[in-house]
């Protein structure tokens, strides 16, 4: 595959995402993947159904990532999400956050361990909830790679990927199953490129 230029010089991420929305198109139907001309902070907008997921293009491929970034134009950006933090698969240590949204050792520790496949970290967690920026949530569902977890009308959705983990916060003003394609789909991308 050729290598296209985004306009900022970067590879263009579009053939990337073109294959992605291929390999998707047999579960979900309704995926497109559209260039934002003259946008030069999303070049790409991923919509599956009705969400939409902005990547911008200053990330390239070459290890050159700002997290940053993701925080904030494909998560807090998206309006589906209030806040956010990704953090090492490890749980070891932030990558990024938004600004009063910090994550204790502990509860950065224990999402992965629960992620990793730790029973007992699990098992602890439906019992005396999760604990996310300060806050006790009761956690609702864990899969493979995913958590989620609710407080009242707030909740949290956690995606795991080969080398991070996303964590997307929403309140009672947003749409849960929004925020969950929203991480989910960020996570799908990072995936993607081998993160």
């Amino acid at each position: 595959m050729a290598t296209e230029k985004s306009r900022s010089g970067g590879p263009s991420l579009l053939p990337r995402f073109e294959l992605l929305a291929e390999a998707w198109r047999g579960n979900r139907q309704r995926i497109s993947i559209t260039q934002t001309p003259g946008n030069d902070d999303s070049d790409l907008t991923v919509r599956i159904h009705d969400i939409a997921v902005s990547i911008p293009s200053h990330i390239s491929e070459e290890n050159k990532m700002s997290w940053q970034a993701y925080i904030d134009t494909s998560l807090v950006g998206s309006g589906h999400i209030d806040k956010a933090a990704i953090i090492d698969a490890a749980g070891a240590s932030s990558w990024a956050a938004s600004a009063g949204f910090t994550l204790k050792p502990e509860e950065m520790t224990a999402i992965a361990n629960i992620l990793s496949g730790n029973a007992a970290a699990k098992d602890g967690a439906f019992a005396d909830g999760l604990y996310i920026g300060g806050e006790r949530f009761v956690m609702t569902k864990a899969e493979d790679r995913s958590l989620y977890a609710r407080k009242g009308n707030d909740g949290v959705a956690i995606a795991k990927t080969k080398q991070a983990i996303i964590i997307g916060h929403h309140n009672k003003d947003q749409i849960a199953g929004n925020a969950t394609s929203t991480v989910e789909t960020l996570a799908d991308y990072l995936i993607g490129q081998n993160y």
